[in-house]
C-alpha cells in the first residue's frame, strides 16, 4: 500500500503510516469473518444480532 504494486498507485503522500495499518487490520478483518458462523461471536452479542430481523 505504501508503495504500490501491480496497477496500485502509491498511498504514501496519501494515507497516514497509522491509517494504512488500519485499513490493513480492517481488510484481515474481513478475509477472516468471511467463513464466520454466529457461534463464532459472543453469546451476549449474538442475543443481540439475533433478536434483530
Amino acid at each position: 500500500m505504501t508503495n504500490g504494486f501491480g496497477n496500485m498507485y502509491s498511498y504514501a503522500a496519501r494515507v497516514t503510516p497509522e491509517d494504512r495499518w488500519r485499513i490493513a487490520a480492517y481488510i484481515r478483518a474481513l478475509q477472516l469473518s468471511e467463513h464466520a458462523t454466529p457461534a463464532d461471536v459472543p453469546e451476549d452479542e449474538r442475543e443481540k444480532l439475533m433478536g434483530q430481523k
